[in-house]
Parts: C-alpha cells; structure tokens; sequence
C-alpha cells in the first residue's frame, strides 16, 4: 500500500513508501467433541480460536457439507434433527465479520443411539373385538413421534403421538 496527500483543490503527491503485510487467518476452533448424544441430537462443544476477536458465528460441518449455523460467539450448540443409529463425522470453523472462514478444527465422530423399543405389552379390557393396549415408553425416548402396532409383523394400526394406551378394534 500507498498514502497520498491530497490539498483542497484536488492536486496529489507522490506516493509515501510501499508497505505490504499480510491479513491473519481466521484461528480455528479446537478440541470439538459431542455429548449428550440421543437418536436425533446431540451436544458439540469446542475451543474458541486464541485469537477470537474477529469471530462473529461458527459453522458446523459434515463431509464439507454445512449442518448449521452456530451464531455468536459461544461455545457449544445442540445439533438436531439427526437420524438414529448413524456415524456422523463432524468440524466447525470459524467465521469471521467479514464472512471469511478458518480452517476445519479437529473431526469428532459419533454415532446416534437406536429408537428405543418399548415394554411391558399389556392387553386389558379384552372383549370380542377389542383390547386396550398398555406400554411403557423406551427410556430415551426423545425421537418417538408415534407407535406403531403389529401383529406377525403386519402393521395393525398407528397410535398417534407418546401417549402409552391405545384402544385395539376390529
């Protein structure tokens, strides 16, 4: 770079001397590790960069592939919306204002735990043509939307929602 002396009727100087130098790179997040680890989601923790100044936001990446968007400048974020029983190999970079992005931090791999199957099948209220069907709930059941029924593997019917009691008829 150059300065010039510009005088209030427009006229300029010659150059100043030349002065280059280099921008610093975006520091990269380390140590990134995955915690409370469920079929769908889980908890990444890292180490802001040394010189984190400049960082606005951090991104979450899988396989070069951007997950989500972790704003501000803190350092853990739950990742949702994950699919269970499947390896994730993850990275985070660091973003600064000017939306340049350091380097990958350290991958950390992980896999989401299997949905949890339910217990304790009861039938009561038995009649010609119906029963109420009682279960209790998988321990970890964070990802059930829904229960599904079967009979030798046929699906009976769907019971809607976490409710544990369904009424069987037909």
């Amino acid at each position: 770079l150059t300065v010039r002396s510009i005088d209030i009727a427009g006229k300029m100087s010659v150059d100043s001397n030349e002065h280059s130098f280099t921008t610093k790179k975006v520091g990269a997040p380390t140590n990134l590790i995955a915690s409370q680890i469920t079929e769908t989601s889980t908890v990444l923790t890292w180490t802001a960069p040394t010189d984190a100044t400049s960082v606005k936001d951090y991104g979450i990446y899988s396989k070069n592939v951007l997950l989500a968007t972790s704003t501000g400048t803190g350092t853990t974020y739950k990742l949702t919306g994950l699919t269970p029983e499947t390896i994730y190999s993850l990275t985070v970079r660091s973003i600064d204002n000017a939306g340049k992005m350091s380097v990958d931090s350290n991958e950390h791999s992980f896999t989401t735990k299997k949905v949890g199957a339910p217990t304790n099948l009861i039938a009561s209220q038995i009649t010609e043509t119906s029963a109420v069907l009682t279960w209790t709930a998988p321990t970890d059941a964070t990802s059930v939307k829904d229960y599904g029924i079967y009979s030798n593997n046929i699906l009976l019917a769907t019971s809607v929602g976490t409710g544990t009691t369904y009424k069987l008829t037909g």
